[in-house]
Formats: C-alpha cells, structure tokens, sequence
C-alpha cells in the first residue's frame, strides 16, 4: 500500500462551472494582508506550491491588476495535472503553500517541501502556508496514527492518506526553524481565518549590505 499524498487535493470548481479560489488564498488577497496585491513589487509573479487542483495562480493573474504571471506547481500531480510537475525556473515575488504541510507523511517530506518553497522565493518576497488547524483535526476523531502527531485520514487496498494539524505558534516555529540563518520575518495577518485553518505569511529577508 503506498502514500498517496496527491489523493488529497479535492476539486477547486464552482457550481457555475469556474474555477474558485481556495480559502486561504482568498482569504490573504481580501482580509489577512490585501496590501500585498496593491503593490507591483509585492507579488508580480505568484507560485502555487503544492497547487492540486486549485487554479489560485491563474486567478490572482486575472484578479490582481500587479500579478503578471502565476505559476501551478506539484510535486505529487493527480491525474489530468501531470504539466504542474514540470520544473520551475526563476523565483517569485510570492510563493503560497495550501494544505501542503498537512497531508505528508514524515517531518523530513515536511522540511522538505517548506525549504524548497522558501527557496522560491525572492529576496524581500513573502511566503504563505496555510494548513488544517489543531481544532480541525481533533474533530474528525481520526483512529489510526503514523507517528504520534500524524494520522491516516484515508486508507483503501492501494493507498492511504494522511493529516496533521498545527496550531498558528507550531506553525510558525516551524517555518521559522527551517529557514537557514533567521531568512524569514513574520508578518502578522490583518485577520486570523476560521478555526479549521492556520495560516502564517512570512517576508524573505533581503541580502545584508
């Protein structure tokens, strides 16, 4: 049976039949930080990390009057997205990383994924993840765990899936702790989104004179 992390990624279409944005993504363009896409610099070129089956990249172009140029990528692809694994070239004003954290399996695919997101980002660029909450996943009474934090969320014959919740400080320290010599700052969010998410959106530092 193997770890199907991309089983995960759940459709990102409205009833209309139009491409919706995902919560945290809306969520930091109206509420949690919209000076971001007020400026040119701030986010002229936009990655989605982790994308799925989200379409937050194409939509911040067609919205966002700065956003030049959005990127989907996935390292972990489901069918029909196979193109997002393809290899990125460039760094990006900012780099959005939703539900990504939560559904691997080991702190090492964890670190991974978060360093490597970092690593996209511009000098003075942000980074958001976004992730399920603590709260969120106590609620579903998973019973099975991989590791003492970590649960299977899903299992058939074939493959299994996993989450892990974090709360805003766990969050944080992590992110914060990967980033090699204190690159990050933390920005505070405007507002904090509901229960079932935490998010936290950090500033790449530039290099010191």
């Amino acid at each position: 049976m193997r770890f199907a992390p991309e089983k995960t990624a759940i459709n990102r279409m409205g009833r209309d039949g139009n491409p919706k944005m995902t919560m945290p993504t809306r969520f930091l363009l109206e509420k949690g930080q919209p000076e971001l896409f007020q400026r040119m610099q701030s986010c002229r070129r936009v990655l989605d990390f982790g994308a799925g089956k989200s379409f937050d990249a194409q939509l911040l172009v067609e919205r966002c009057e700065f956003v030049e140029e959005g990127v989907s990528y996935d390292p972990y692809p489901r069918e029909g997205f196979e193109d997002r694994a393809n290899h990125l070239e460039g760094f990006f004003n900012l780099v959005i990383c939703n539900f990504v954290l939560n559904v691997l399996e080991t702190e090492e695919q964890r670190r991974a994924a978060a360093m490597e997101a970092l690593f996209l980002v511009r000098p003075g660029g942000y980074a958001m993840f976004s992730v399920r909450s603590n709260t969120e996943i106590n609620k579903k009474n998973y019973s099975r765990k991989i590791s003492h934090d970590t649960f299977i969320s899903k299992t058939t014959k074939e493959w299994y899936t996993v989450q892990k919740g974090y709360s805003e400080p766990e969050l944080a320290a992590f992110i914060g702790g990967i980033s090699s010599n204190g690159q990050v700052d933390q920005i505070p969010l405007h507002k904090r989104p509901s229960r079932d998410c935490t998010m936290v959106l950090f500033r790449k530092r530039l290099p010191s004179s």
